[in-house]
């Protein structure tokens, strides 16, 4: 899952829109559902890793970005094989590029990222224990917002939060 509309149409997923729906399906009867957030799919880049992590944040799910390894014998494989970024030589060829092949990331950027996620989810902490003193969840009322903003503007490209 990502917050990236763009990224999350080119993985053939389920879309934002479908994910915000189960989501608040699924905790109506009592689940609590927690998106994987995989970070260095082909097409990310800094701006859509951070958005991602903006949107979940908003949402008031902590997020530990997982890094994406390119799988031999799959679609992103042969592509990355195709483009010359793997040759297809075995598997340390294929942890050594987990999160880079067919992306605009480097190793500091990931580290960046995910010193950025801890922050985030420490300031996700406080923030949900300030909102129970209130009797209140932090993210209930984003995710509302989030799909009434999506509903009245249909077009797929609609800013997220």
């Amino acid at each position: 899952m990502t917050g990236s509309e763009t990224l999350q149409r080119h993985l053939s997923k389920l879309a934002i829109e479908e994910f915000l729906e189960y989501r608040r399906f699924g905790e109506s009867i009592g689940l609590r559902i927690s998106p994987n957030m995989i970070l260095g799919l082909p097409g990310e880049t800094y701006a859509t890793a951070m958005q991602s992590l903006r949107f979940f944040h908003r949402l008031g799910v902590a997020m530990v970005p997982n890094v994406n390894i390119t799988y031999p014998m799959t679609r992103y494989y042969a592509e990355a094989v195709a483009r010359g970024e793997l040759s297809g030589s075995g598997w340390d060829e294929v942890v050594a590029g987990a999160g880079l092949v067919g992306t605009a990331l480097d190793r500091p950027a990931i580290d960046r990222i995910r010193r950025r996620a801890r922050l985030l989810n420490r300031a996700l902490r406080w923030k949900k224990r300030l909102w129970r003193l209130f009797g209140a969840e932090y993210g209930r009322a984003a995710a509302r917002k989030l799909l009434r903003a999506r509903e009245a503007a249909p077009e797929r490209g609609a800013p997220v939060l």
